[in-house]
């Protein structure tokens, strides 16, 4: 979820430091959590650690907007910087229309989590699918994101889908070239690694 660009005022040392968790029960603190949560991930040259910090707590604070009850919701929205209470809103609606849709599996796959392919090498591959397709880079990164958190992930979904963009073997079937076998991600016109010929399906 991005953040905004302002850093926001805080009155002591502790509320300089992104949480593990918001703060469910002060909306006010919640909301500077996030506010700076939001400043952390815009703030130039800021280490990768305080972005992965800051990137993780906003997704945990997201989710438990979605699910706090909608006055409280609205309090700490509210007291958001308007680009962060702009993203922040929209990123609550979305997690609510999703489990609208859908419930939280109890049981988890049998997934794989492994380190995901270097910074520079999934730019190359967006880049040059962006190239091929005309479809802008950040679109892609964005998919393979939510689909397997850049390559984390591997493994099936529970409707059979594969690979690091988790493509359904029929729609791979359909879309692709059938005999290509060059070793990239499948965000690109040829298939990724673990395709050997025109019926090769994406690897988990």
């Amino acid at each position: 979820m991005p953040g905004s660009p302002f850093t926001p005022s805080s009155p002591g040392q502790a509320d300089r430091v992104v949480p593990t968790a918001p703060t469910t029960n002060d909306a006010a603190t919640f909301a500077r959590q996030l506010d700076l949560a939001a400043a952390t991930l815009r703030a130039g040259r800021t280490p990768a650690a305080d972005v992965r910090k800051a990137g993780e707590f906003q997704q945990v604070a997201v989710l438990a907007l979605a699910e706090l009850p909608g006055g409280y919701r609205q309090a700490v929205i509210a007291r958001l910087h308007p680009e962060a209470a702009l993203v922040t809103r929209s990123c609550v609606k979305a997690e609510r229309s999703l489990q609208a849709i859908t419930s939280p599996a109890h049981i988890m796959p049998p997934w794989r989590i492994v380190a995901p392919p270097p910074p520079a090498e999934l730019l190359g591959y967006y880049h040059d699918a962006q190239q091929r397709t005309g479809v802008h880079w950040t679109y892609l990164a964005a998919i393979h994101l939510v689909e397997t958190r850049m390559g984390r992930i591997r493994g099936e979904s529970t409707a059979g889908a594969r690979g690091p963009m988790q493509f359904l073997p029929s729609t791979w079937d359909l879309y692709t070239a059938p005999a290509a076998t060059s070793p990239t991600l499948t965000m690109r016109s040829s298939p990724p690694p673990g395709y050997s010929g025109p019926t090769a399906h994406p690897t988990t």
